[in-house]
């Protein structure tokens, strides 16, 4: 099975969303704990701990993590330049090819090929479906391109079967 897609920095930046949001949300959530509580004592000049205090600093500052993930993150990539080259390694026009042996990446100027072993995870959000082959790795395949849902379930179904096989 195949796709031929083309990845946009809309899409790069959906999956950056998607990481911090999914992939690294446990140690966000800890940092966060860590920092409301260093903060609710640091707002008291006499160190005395205020649970009242704790709740809205704790609740401020998740707020602020949200905010800049869903409202800030996206355009201050974009302004400041963290977007790959356009028909780069990551953004332009792909194929995809299912096979046995792996999962095969072509573009005009690069082929990439990672065995079914290797891939970590098959993880989708609305807009994409994401083949990660390491922590911080995956391919992005846009829903978009596949004719229906239908596709897109046998699409990702083959997928997720070929990485449970390779990892019995």
């Amino acid at each position: 099975m195949e796709i031929s897609v083309e990845i946009t920095k809309e899409d790069y930046l959906n999956f950056n969303k998607f990481y911090f949001q999914k992939k690294k949300s446990k140690q966000r959530y800890i940092r966060t704990g860590i920092f409301s509580v260093l903060l609710a004592l640091l707002v008291r000049a006499d160190y005395t701990f205020d649970l009242e205090a704790f709740i809205l600093i704790t609740i401020g500052t998740f707020v602020f993590q949200l905010l800049m993930l869903q409202v800030f993150l996206p355009p201050l990539m974009k302004l400041m330049g963290h977007t790959p080259a356009k028909n780069g390694s990551i953004l332009g026009k792909r194929v995809f090819r299912i096979t046995d042996e792996g999962i095969t990446e072509e573009s005009e100027n690069s082929t990439s090929f990672h065995k079914w072993k290797s891939v970590k995870s098959v993880d989708e959000n609305d807009r994409s479906l994401f083949i990660f082959v390491d922590t911080i790795a995956a391919y992005i395949i846009p829903k978009r391109y596949f004719e229906n849902d239908e596709h897109l379930a046998s699409f990702s179904k083959l997928v997720e079967e070929h990485v449970e096989r390779a990892n019995l």
